[in-house]
């Protein structure tokens, strides 16, 4: 089916599907996604359904032109359209399968899966990827002097990130009951795609960081409690993972060394694999789900070191 014959089928069945239908669907839709990626998705759906009100749309209808349409009309990444253009394929799959009675929405479900997001109105990004090196995290970890909540949080914010790998949205969400510092393992329920991982937290320090600032927030749920601004405990809810960004912000601001919350995670994986550890070990430790993943993010050593590292079968170690 052509996507003109879906926008003729579409119109004609538009009458009958109201944004009731939608919010509902919307909220089935929610309830599939891991907790870390449903506040992504409630964004892109709520700015559907008043983008397509606004063209006088139907939201429930996800017709492939008007979706691009809709990517096209925010200066946005690559990467944020894909993202965006996931969450509308999912939301038409639960269309779909909770409307079995109209057979054009599965119709439009198969064709949204196959297009590509459109380019029109692009952003481009030149964001820099990279691995620190020791000195630069050693730097990084002791940013955060002094025993203000602001500062014992912080450092353990970096620690965390440095010393375990995992992703700034699964660090916001640990909860005291996931560590357990017998083992010095965390447990995190819902890692990215929903699935249940266990990190190890490499070394004492982020032990010792995360056992201070326990200290200070006595009785909680969240490991990392929301601060007032007169740097006080707030509520038992958790940082926001835009609050580790700006904690990593804050972080490369004092030591001077750019790097962002997933360079961490870069960090970790890099200085493995030129420590020597195997790479499953690596990929188990970051969640991911295959080991071509994890070599992706590895970055490889400097070539004046790479003259110790590498050895090969036909080179002589000496000048005869």
């Amino acid at each position: 089916m052509s996507d003109s014959q879906i926008s003729i089928t579409a119109n004609s069945i538009q009458p009958a599907i109201d944004t009731s239908e939608y919010d509902t669907a919307v909220n089935t839709a929610i309830m599939t996604v891991a907790h870390n990626s449903a506040k992504t998705y409630k964004h892109v759906f709520a700015s559907w359904r008043t983008w397509t009100l606004s063209q006088n749309y139907q939201p429930l209808l996800l017709i492939p032109t008007r979706v691009n349409a809709f990517l096209a009309n925010t200066p946005s990444t690559r990467a944020t359209r894909r993202l965006h253009l996931s969450a509308l394929r999912k939301l038409a799959i639960i269309i779909a399968a909770t409307h079995p009675h109209m057979p054009e929405l599965g119709s439009i479900r198969d064709t949204l899966k196959l297009i590509h997001p459109t380019t029109d109105n692009e952003r481009e990004t030149h964001r820099d990827r990279r691995a620190l090196t020791p000195a630069q995290v050693e730097n990084a970890l002791n940013a955060w002097p002094g025993d203000t909540l602001e500062a014992i949080r912080n450092r353990t914010v970096i620690a965390v990130l440095f010393l375990s790998g995992i992703r700034r949205a699964e660090a916001a969400a640990i909860r005291w009951i996931d560590i357990d510092f017998h083992t010095g393992v965390i447990t995190i329920p819902h890692a990215k795609g929903d699935k249940y991982h266990q990190a190890a937290l490499i070394g004492n320090q982020a032990l010792r960081t995360l056992q201070e600032w326990q200290h200070h927030c006595p009785n909680r749920v969240w490991a990392f409690p929301r601060l007032n601004r007169d740097n006080t405990l707030g509520p038992d809810i958790p940082i926001t993972p835009q609050t580790v960004y700006l904690i990593v912000n804050a972080t490369a601001e004092r030591t001077g060394i750019k790097f962002s919350p997933h360079d961490a995670r870069r960090t970790l994986i890099t200085d493995g694999l030129n420590q020597g550890v195997p790479i499953h070990e690596i990929k188990e430790q970051v969640g991911h789900s295959s080991e071509a993943t994890t070599l992706k993010y590895g970055q490889a050593v400097a070539a004046s070191k790479r003259r110790s590292i590498f050895k090969l079968s036909y080179s002589k170690t000496d000048d005869t």
